[in-house]
């Protein structure tokens, strides 16, 4: 690349939320084309993965697979092999059937509610990739009662920044960032340059903090939160991210961050570990290569701050 590369940086919005493409080469036409092929894709997949949208695919899936076998689309059906292993693998932190409890919590609603016992015991009645069965060699799902829903919101968006990595390279781009919803980046090469692309890592009690400036290379990292998405009853505060294994919000993490070579891997496990000990964390880490985390754990006797663990970086600390 010479001294002078072209520039072109993209915003566009999918998923209920914003991608942002930021990439160097040597020719602006051969940028402007490849993002063009990377939008359209996005915009496929957005309608492929939607449970809002009646004629996606997903929702074509949720509707029928209780009663037959669905065929499935072959990058739809590998989203949905590595769901059920990270499911299994995780030991039921990571969930694409928690849809029933996410509409009992109502949290695809701007204010949430708190389900009673009974609302909650029917939704996880119907929640568990027990009751997905895939098919290899025809390439289909089956659910084996009635009532089970798919939510790729755990997912979709790590499929879709590797799906927009591949459109990049498979057009000669070396030098790319992209950013989906500020929770799931993917570092192709690095700028000119630089050694790699800057990510911070948020400070959960403040946001205009960071408590980690890591630079990456072809990598990836997404963090989930509990400060993306909340309500408040009684004084009782409940994040949006659902422990499958209890049906309740998750509380004492703050965030997870992970890094690992796919976004697939890191949007899922980020979600996973929010939910998981730092022991089950890091056993998993263990156990997979070329993955490490960053766990926020609120300290629940010192208002104001945390604890850091870091898998696979430096010992635990306290941070304010």
């Amino acid at each position: 690349m010479d001294c002078n590369p072209a520039f072109l940086e993209v915003h566009h919005r999918a998923m209920a939320t914003e991608f942002s493409l930021l990439l160097y080469g040597e020719n602006k036409a051969r940028l402007h084309w490849a993002v063009e092929l990377a939008l359209e894709e996005i915009d496929r997949l957005e309608h492929q993965m939607s449970v809002f949208d009646i004629t996606s695919e997903i929702s074509g899936i949720n509707a029928r697979a209780a009663e037959e076998e669905v065929i499935v689309e072959p990058g739809l059906f590998g989203v949905l092999q590595f769901s059920k292993q990270i499911h299994e693998e995780t030991g039921g932190a990571f969930d694409i059937t928690i849809h029933p409890l996410v509409r009992a919590w109502q949290f695809f609603r701007k204010a949430g509610t708190v389900p009673d016992a009974d609302t909650l015991a029917e939704a996880l009645s119907r929640t568990g990739m027990d009751h997905v069965h895939l098919n290899p060699e025809r390439r289909t799902v089956r659910f084996d009662k009635p009532g089970i829903e798919i939510n790729l919101g755990g997912v979709g968006k790590g499929h879709a920044v590797d799906v927009i990595t591949g459109i990049l390279r498979r057009n000669g781009i070396t030098s790319a960032f992209i950013n989906a919803g500020g929770s799931t980046f993917y570092a192709l090469g690095a700028p000119p340059e630089r050694d790699g692309w800057q990510v911070g890592i948020r400070d959960p009690l403040n946001l205009e903090r960071h408590v980690e400036v890591l630079h990456l290379t072809d990598r990836s990292l997404s963090t989930s939160g509990n400060y993306e998405r909340f309500f408040t009853v009684e004084g009782k505060v409940y994040c949006h991210i659902l422990n499958p294994r209890t049906g309740y919000p998750v509380c004492g993490m703050l965030s997870a961050s992970v890094l690992a070579p796919t976004a697939l891997e890191t949007d899922a496990s980020s979600t996973a570990f929010f939910g998981m000990s730092v022991e089950e964390a890091g056993k998993y880490c263990d156990s997979h290569g070329g993955i490490s985390a960053i766990l926020c754990m609120d300290e629940i006797e010192s208002v104001g701050h945390f604890r850091i663990e870091k898998i696979g970086f430096k010992n635990p600390r306290v941070t304010g």
